[in-house]
């Protein structure tokens, strides 16, 4: 069993109780894309969490790129279902960042903070981003709430090299009790 699945399968084991379907890619364009597209033809209101072991086209706030290689991040977009004007999606960025913020110091012990609202960085750089959309549902709306969190990283593009970093490497099952502590 790949290490993709081993890490899949303790996702879906520790979201189960909190009724959060699981759906994995080895390899998509972007886990907001897949998201979005699930949502404007939802039958059901379940939460759904995509994630991916890498992305082709990861990409974050203002449509800049997010590089999402294998193996060397968790790319995520948990998906929720919501009658609530999409006005109000704006405090979703601001909750993210902080669940992830804490749920990294929580889960690996590595001190990081909050930048732009939607960066977390460490004491050298940007480890993860964070990027809200919102689309239209069948019956209401859906929010989007994409997370590409470093971990592993290493040798960074010139243009990244001086505002990149990456946690620490981590197991699959420390990997997903990250996730889980997001969610």
């Amino acid at each position: 069993m790949s290490e993709f699945c081993c890490f899949v399968n303790a996702l879906e084991q520790k979201l189960c109780d909190a009724k959060i379907k699981v759906v994995a890619f080895e390899l998509t364009d972007s886990t907001n894309a897949r998201a979005k597209a699930y949502a404007a033809d939802a039958a059901d209101t379940c939460p759904v969490l995509f994630v991916a072991k890498e992305q082709s086209a990861g990409r974050g706030r203002l449509g800049r790129d997010f590089l999402s290689r294998a193996d060397s991040g968790i790319y995520m977009t948990l998906l929720y279902f919501t009658c609530e004007p999409l006005c109000r999606a704006v405090s979703v960025t601001t909750a993210t960042a902080v669940a992830a913020a804490n749920a990294i110091c929580d889960v690996t012990g590595e001190q990081v903070g909050i930048k732009w609202v939607n960066d977390i960085y460490n004491e050298k750089g940007k480890v993860a981003g964070i990027l809200v959309e919102s689309v239209a549902a069948k019956d209401g709306y859906a929010i989007a709430v994409g997370i590409g969190i470093n971990v592993g990283a290493r040798d960074f593009p010139p243009d990244l090299c001086d505002i990149a970093d990456s946690l620490s490497p981590l197991d699959d099952d420390k990997k997903a009790e990250l996730v889980e502590s997001v969610c």
